[in-house]
Parts: C-alpha cells; sequence; structure tokens
C-alpha cells in the first residue's frame, strides 16, 4: 500500500472511530479503536497485503493532527465512560476506582492536548485561540481530579481547606501568572507581562510541576505510560530518533503487549504516594494551565471577555468543575 493510500485509510479510520462515538455514543468502543490506532497503526483487515512481503504500516507521528484530534476525542470518552459508570453504581467502592483511573486517564490526555499543541503553537500564533482552550480545558479537569471527592475514598487525608476568596491564595511565587490575570480581571495594567515573557514563566512552572503528577495520572494506562512527559518535549525527540512513529514493518504485537512498551513496576504504588502532595500538585498544575488558557485568551478575545469571570470562579470554585465544556468563542 502507497504512503498516500496508508494515510487516506489512517484518516477514515479516526474519523470513522470519532463520527460513531459522536452520534452511536458508545466511548469504551472509541477508545479502544483510537487508542490501538495510535498504538499500533491501521488494524489488519485495513492492510493490503503484499505477496512475499511482510505488511506495511504507518504509526501517527504525536504531534500529527490525526493524532490532537484523537487526545481530544479520548479525555472526552473516558470523562464521559466515568461519567456512565458513577450513574449506573454509585455506590460500590469497585466501580467508583475504575470511575476514578477513567477521569485520571481522561485528564491526563487533556493535558497532553495541551501540551503536545503548544509544541506547534511555538511555530504558529495563529493558533492562539485554540491553544488557549487546551490550556483551559487541561486546567479545568485537573481542577476538577483534584476535589474529587472520589480520592477521599480511597486515601487518607484530603485537600487542605484553602482560601478561596482571593486569587492571591493561589499565587505562585515562580511567575506572574495570577498578578497578569487579577490585572485583567480588574482593568488594571499589569508590568510583567508580554506573551513571550509570560509563556516562558508558565512553562518553566508546569514543567517542574508536571513530573510530580504524571505517573499518578496515567498509573495503569499503557498507551499513556508512552509519553514520558506532556510537556518536555525530549521524549518526543527520542521517539523521532529511535522511528517508534514511523514506517515500519507491522509486528503484529498489541498495545498491551509488555515486550514492547516500556513498562515500570508499579506495585503498592498508590499506598507509598503521599496523596495529600499529589493532589496539592493537581491543584497547582489546574490552577497554572487555567490561568495561562486565560491570558492567552484575553489576548484574543479582549480583558472582559466572559472567559475571564468563567475562570475566576472556576478557580475560587464556585463554578461546577465538570471538565466537559468547550471554551471556543464564535
Amino acid at each position: 500500500m502507497c504512503r498516500e493510500e496508508e494515510i487516506r485509510k489512517l484518516t477514515d479510520y479516526v474519523d470513522d472511530a470519532i463520527a460513531d462515538y459522536l452520534s452511536v455514543g458508545n466511548p469504551e468502543a472509541c477508545c479502544e479503536k483510537l487508542e490501538n490506532v495510535i498504538a499500533q497503526g491501521l488494524p489488519d483487515e485495513q492492510l493490503e497485503p503484499i505477496e512475499g512481503k511482510s505488511q506495511a504500516n504507518f504509526k501517527l507521528h504525536p504531534l500529527h493532527h490525526l493524532s490532537l484530534a484523537a487526545y481530544t476525542t479520548l479525555a472526552s470518552a473516558y470523562r464521559v465512560r466515568a461519567s456512565q459508570l458513577l450513574d449506573l453504581h454509585s455506590e460500590m467502592d469497585g466501580d467508583e476506582l475504575e470511575a476514578l483511573s477513567l477521569i485520571k486517564t481522561s485528564a491526563a490526555y487533556s493535558l497532553l492536548l495541551a501540551g503536545a499543541t503548544h509544541r506547534i503553537f511555538l511555530s504558529d500564533s495563529s493558533l492562539i485561540a485554540s491553544i488557549a482552550n487546551f490550556w483551559m480545558n487541561a486546567g479545568e479537569s485537573l481542577l476538577s481530579l483534584a476535589r474529587s471527592s472520589l480520592l477521599n475514598s480511597f486515601v487518607k487525608g484530603r485537600l487542605p481547606v484553602l482560601n478561596l476568596s482571593s486569587l492571591q491564595s493561589h499565587k505562585c511565587n515562580e511567575c506572574s501568572l495570577a498578578d497578569e490575570f487579577e490585572a485583567n480581571f480588574f482593568g488594571s495594567q499589569a508590568h510583567n507581562g508580554g506573551l513571550e515573557n509570560i509563556s516562558k514563566q508558565f512553562l518553566n512552572c508546569v514543567s517542574s510541576i508536571t513530573p510530580k503528577v504524571w505517573s499518578f495520572l496515567i498509573q495503569g494506562h499503557h498507551l499513556c505510560k508512552k509519553f514520558k512527559d506532556p510537556i518536555d518535549s525530549n521524549w518526543l525527540q527520542k521517539m523521532e530518533t529511535s522511528k517508534i512513529w514511523g514506517f515500519q514493518a507491522h509486528s503484529g504485537c498489541t498495545a498491551m503487549d509488555s515486550s514492547s512498551w516500556d513498562e515500570e513496576s508499579t506495585g503498592g504504588y498508590e499506598a507509598q504516594r503521599d496523596t495529600n502532595q499529589e493532589r496539592k500538585n493537581l491543584f497547582k498544575l489546574g490552577i497554572h494551565c487555567l490561568l495561562y488558557g486565560g491570558f492567552l485568551s484575553s489576548i484574543c478575545y479582549g480583558p472582559s471577555s466572559y472567559l475571564t469571570r468563567y475562570i475566576r470562579n472556576l478557580v475560587d470554585g464556585e463554578e461546577s468543575l465538570t471538565g466537559n465544556s468547550s471554551h471556543e468563542m464564535d
């Protein structure tokens, strides 16, 4: 099969999986299809056999637009699966634990999408409105997880009571995002601004926080473990060097085959973690993502946009944190 033909088949396969999810509403089947195509390329039945040769199969690059579309849909589908599970079995601990795992995976895909598209944004500033939306969605998902009562069901201790009366209670000493947001909110002029400066501060902060929560978000999820860090691009450079995501012979291994994925032991993982600290880090990362998304949106729509009030309410815990909203303007 020629390259152009396989790209067309990949596009059709991903588009059909997303369309089926949106029309039929089977999030589990959608997750299976999209994650398999990301990990393995097209399924065997989609490949045309070549006599005397192994089947050739392209795999999607992590930054390919089809991969980004898949991350977007997977974040939604995992969230819907968690909601459906809790609606059906709200009193069963086993189902609550599974639901928590699904919510974590949804947040992981949201963060992966924001980190991946930000890499593209660095060379194409016309994407600023979309990037703002992705960072806000990631922040909302992380805050929702950090505040989730599901965490209280399985760990000792709770997230310490925070002063939610002022955005300054969430101020980071390493960046000026909170000051910039406050200045926009009250219509005053901040003195630390500038897209390049704020973006650099933001990336420095999230690059420091993300490794502290990423393993928690992707625990037990084989595909997400392939992405070592959604913010740090070193993992992507290693993938490109080793041609993991390039053209290669179809080996028949599955996404869950331990011989083809870099696994690490997770025995006793939950019991060993300081979950209180983890929740603080989730909360801190979520705040940064929300405020940065809000900063970018203020460039697009002005500081008086409804998004500014919406983010302020999210940070202060006054909005319902569902993690499923879309913030793009018409």
